[in-house]
């Protein structure tokens, strides 16, 4: 259940099973890929620096526009650049009155590694259109504890550089209100952005559903 910053989030993570011999049943036209969050969280108040250096403020401009955030790193192997690619290709493929009037933030959870020139590199090659946001590891905690989100975490081999960095698993789409209004899992297909993205652009979006939001990495917390 999607709660606020105030309510624990329960991790889980969700593992889909087929049966060799059987069909996945065909997919249901009208249902969403995201989950319907409440309605009663509103993005956060706050003004994050940019890649670029320039200030964002969140709940500002987050009006009149649907918005799209993930919090994720660069060196990411999976989820963030399929995430963030996926999104990329279906608004090229959109039609440019329905793309333009989305809003797509990516929110780094690894300030360290992720340098102002590595960040705006790794946006710009998935798509120029979106906007990178690389606040400090204490900004990136109070965003998270706004949003309900789990605290994102780093795991590390004493004596070795590379480390990986638990992160939330899911796109936060808000209205043009500034309030969230859905969450898009980790495995989301192309074909299911495509579905949804037009219909959030109208206005139309998932019934509440019973959300948890779920950790993508090592486990939270650690080395924070």
């Amino acid at each position: 259940m999607f709660r606020s910053a105030r309510t624990p989030i329960a991790l889980a993570v969700v593992a889909a099973t087929f049966v060799a011999c059987e069909r996945p049943a065909p997919p249901n036209p009208t249902a969403f890929a995201a989950s319907g969050l409440k309605g009663d969280l509103a993005m956060p108040a706050l003004t994050l620096p940019g890649a670029d250096g320039e200030p964002w403020p969140l709940a500002e401009r987050a009006r009149g526009k649907v918005t799209l955030l993930f919090v994720g790193y660069t060196h990411c192997p999976d989820v963030c650049p399929v995430h963030m690619s996926s999104l990329a290709a279906i608004l090229r493929d959109l039609p440019f009155q329905t793309s333009r009037q989305v809003e797509t933030i990516f929110v780094t959870a690894d300030p360290d590694r992720d340098t102002p020139e590595r960040l705006q590199e790794w946006i710009r090659a998935i798509d120029p259109r979106f906007v990178a946001l690389r606040p400090s590891r204490e900004e990136i905690a109070e965003l998270e504890r706004a949003l309900g989100l789990p605290a994102s975490g780093f795991t590390r081999t004493p004596g070795e550089d590379d480390y990986l960095v638990g992160h939330a698993a899911q796109v936060i789409g808000f209205d043009r209100e500034g309030v969230a209004r859905a969450a898009w899992p980790w495995g989301t297909r192309q074909r299911d952005w495509r579905r949804d993205l037009p219909r959030i652009v109208r206005g139309e979006w998932p019934e509440t559903e019973e959300t948890e939001f779920t950790l993508a990495g090592p486990a939270s917390g650690e080395d924070r």
